[in-house]
């Protein structure tokens, strides 16, 4: 039994709903390639993989994949899937990615062509290809209307079985698994265990094997237990996001100034115990960067704690007194809403009259797709190793999605992007993603607050699990094929 900390959203693959929701989808589905030990990327779906020139590969699939219902998985349903990726009205999560493929010409049932519309690093496009939101959909299956919430149907380790609303995900063993002999389990359940202190309580009793967000209040206390082990990444951060169409956030001094009002030291030590650092520049200063070759420091320092600057702002933008605003977090993310309530404090405090709305994870996702909201706390991870993943969480010519600033549309910042994964050498993209950073404080469609130290605990009886670390620490689940409990 895995334990999560929220109920997922209807689990569209190819839409982001959080790392619980991925959990899920990592194991029901499968994509061309995948993430596995050691934050290593192999071949999933994927036999052959031949790059032909800088804008198209040759692919051959693996023979013998099957979907859950027991037909063959062939190139026809790679093109279908990627195709409803990169149409609009589908809103996923990765079509600003992988709207560099131009065409997927199917040769025959096992090979396919992928025809790019500009070079991208090879590295980087199997890495966008191994994520859960580029999951291999059956074309025939998808004929009729599907509802995600309750059905999937897809090729990976396991099947759905049973959605039992706020209480539990049945997963069952896939007998038509291409990879003979895995899974070696029979069934996952993934239990809803909103109450922290519960879900903590249920992995030290045995009720729940994973535990795969371990408060930071009780990292201490379990790492004594003999019988738990406990892996842990610096991966992800917390941010505000605005609504950029709509007074008082469509003026960047005022986006700005909330920037200075919030104490990001007192979010660090209130919802991470310590566990976590601010953020004081762009999110590629982050020490935990340092070594890789899109390390950032440059901007290290930009934001401070100095509710003086944030008055002055306020002023310039025409609120000498302030304003008055609700900020929109989740009430079942204990770090959420306490980030939320420190910012509320800090613009409070130079007399705004902001309110915390506190809802529940499907509903926090659903306005936030829906952009009804005037600003919002967000948790958000790197989803690749590398500054790519920038255009995941800000590029203006996406669908709405919960943790993107709502009405964005910042062209000069997108053909940064564009720019930079266009590229090869490390040193131009490097300068690129430099410029990038600096542009964005300077707008400031989002602040980010600070960096959180992220926790995964598993009862040493679970064997064949490793808890990913950077990027991959949400697809940890994907490991599950190859887990067994002693």
């Amino acid at each position: 039994m895995w334990g999560f900390e929220v109920e997922p959203p209807p689990l569209d693959p190819h839409r982001w709903g959080g790392t619980d929701s991925a959990t899920v989808i990592v194991n029901v589905y499968s994509t061309l390639f995948k993430w596995t030990y050691g934050e290593k990327i192999v071949n999933d779906l994927v036999d052959q993989w031949t790059m032909v020139s800088p804008t198209e590969y040759r692919v051959r699939l693996r023979r013998g994949v099957r979907f859950h219902d027991g037909t063959p998985l062939t190139s026809a349903d790679v093109e279908y899937s990627l195709g409803r990726i990169l149409t609009p009205a589908t809103g996923a999560t990765w079509r600003g990615q992988l709207a560099i493929i131009r065409r997927v010409e199917v040769i025959d049932d096992l090979t396919f062509r992928l025809h790019l519309s500009a070079p991208i690093a090879p590295d980087l496009l199997r890495e966008l290809l191994s994520m859960p939101h580029t999951a291999i959909l059956s074309k025939r299956w998808m004929a009729q209307p599907r509802n995600f919430a309750v059905e999937h149907m897809g090729s990976g380790p396991f099947k759905f079985a049973e959605r039992r609303h706020g209480i539990s995900i049945l997963l069952e063993r896939n007998p038509y698994y291409y990879e003979e002999g895995r899974p070696y389990l029979n069934r996952v359940l993934f239990t809803i265990y909103p109450d922290e202190e519960l879900r903590t309580a249920a992995l030290k009793t045995g009720v729940i094997h994973v535990n795969h967000y371990l408060p930071w209040k009780d990292i201490e206390t379990m790492s004594k237990d003999p019988g738990i082990a406990i892996g842990m990444t610096d991966w992800a951060f917390l941010d505000v996001t605005f609504n950029v169409t709509a007074p008082p956030f469509n003026d960047r001094r005022v986006r700005q100034a909330v920037g200075y009002a919030v104490n990001r030291k007192a979010i660090v030590d209130a919802a991470f115990f310590g566990y976590g650092a601010p953020i004081t520049g762009g999110v590629l200063s982050g020490a935990h960067f340092k070594g890789q070759w899109y390390y950032n420091p440059d901007t290290a320092g930009y934001w401070e704690y100095n509710p003086t600057r944030a008055r002055e702002l306020l002023r310039e933008a025409g609120y000498p007194n302030c304003f008055r605003a609700t900020i929109l977090t989740s009430g079942d993310h204990h770090m959420h809403w306490v980030a939320a309530e420190i910012v509320q404090a800090g613009l409070n405090a130079i007399g705004c009259n902001i309110s915390v709305d506190k809802r529940e994870w499907g509903t926090r996702v659903a306005l936030g797709n829906r952009e009804q909201y005037q600003f919002a706390i967000n948790g958000k991870g790197p989803f690749l190793s590398d500054p790519d993943f920038y255009m995941t969480w800000y590029y203006s010519k996406l669908a709405p999605l919960y943790h993107r600033p709502a009405g964005y549309n910042f062209p000069g910042l997108d053909a940064l992007l564009e720019r930079a994964r266009s590229l090869t050498d490390q040193k131009e993209r490097l300068a690129l993603y430099k410029q990038f950073e600096q542009e964005f404080l300077k707008e400031s469609p989002a602040i980010p607050l600070v960096f959180r130290t992220q926790a995964t605990a598993y009862r040493k009886k679970v064997r064949g699990l490793e808890v990913l670390r950077g990027p991959g620490w949400p697809l940890t689940g994907k490991l599950l094929e190859n887990v067994w409990l002693d």
